[in-house]
C-alpha cells in the first residue's frame, strides 16, 4: 500500500498495521539510541538552535500528546478543528528542568495507550478533522505520518551523540561539530 502523505508529501509505503507496529517499537528505538550516554551528553546542544537529546525526547512526548488529542477529537467529534503547534518554541520553552527518565517513561506509557486506542479504532480511522495548515486530515493520515517519527529522531540522537563524542575527544572544532544530514528536511510536525 502506498499513499502520499498530506502533511509531509512523502510516499508512505506501509500498511496501517505496519505503521502501528512501528509506533509500538519506537520508544525502544529511542532508548537504544540513548544507551550509555551520560547526563552532560544528553543535555548538550550540538549547535545554536539545534536540539539536545533531552529536547528531542521532550519533543517526542509533546508530539505524542498532540497527536493523541488530535486523534481523540477526530474519533469523538464531527470534522473537528485539530490543533497546530510550533515544535521549536515548545522545545525551547518546555525542556529546562525536565528529568529525561520521567519524560521517557511518560512517552512510553502514552505511546502504549495511544497505540491501543488506534488499534481499537481501526474501523473509524477514516474520520477527519481540519488542520489549520493542511486542511482535512484523517486519523489514519495522522498515524501514517507519525509512524516513522521515532526512527527519524533516533537517527538525530545518534548524530548529536557522535558530535558530542567528536568534540569531547578533540576530533573536530566547534565550527564543524554538527552537520545535519543532507537529506530533505521534513516539515514541522505541527
Amino acid at each position: 500500500m502506498s499513499m502520499t502523505c498530506p502533511i509531509c508529501q512523502h510516499e508512505h509505503n506501509w500498511s496501517m498495521e505496519e505503521a502501528l507496529d512501528r509506533l509500538s517499537k519506537g520508544p525502544a528505538i529511542i532508548r537504544q539510541a540513548m544507551a550509555g550516554a551520560d547526563a552532560k551528553e544528553l543535555r548538550w546542544p550540538p549547535a545554536p538552535g539545534k536540539w539536545s537529546v533531552l529536547q528531542v525526547v521532550v519533543h517526542l512526548l509533546d508530539t505524542e500528546m498532540v497527536y493523541g488529542v488530535r486523534i481523540r477529537k477526530i474519533l469523538s467529534e464531527d470534522n473537528p478543528p485539530v490543533i497546530a503547534y510550533e515544535q521549536d518554541q515548545w522545545a525551547a520553552a518546555c525542556t529546562e528542568g525536565r528529568d529525561l527518565e520521567r519524560v521517557m517513561q511518560a512517552f512510553e506509557l502514552l505511546r502504549a495507550d495511544n497505540v491501543g486506542l488506534f488499534r481499537a479504532s481501526l474501523p473509524r480511522l477514516g474520520r477527519t478533522g481540519q488542520h489549520p495548515n493542511y486542511g482535512a486530515l484523517s486519523a489514519g493520515d495522522l498515524i501514517m505520518h507519525l509512524s516513522p517519527h521515532d526512527e527519524k529522531h533516533a537517527g538525530q540522537i545518534k548524530r548529536v551523540r557522535q558530535a558530542y563524542m567528536d568534540i569531547t575527544k578533540g576530533f573536530s572544532s566547534p565550527e564543524t561539530r554538527y552537520k545535519p544530514p543532507p537529506s530533505r528536511r521534513q516539515p514541522a510536525t505541527g
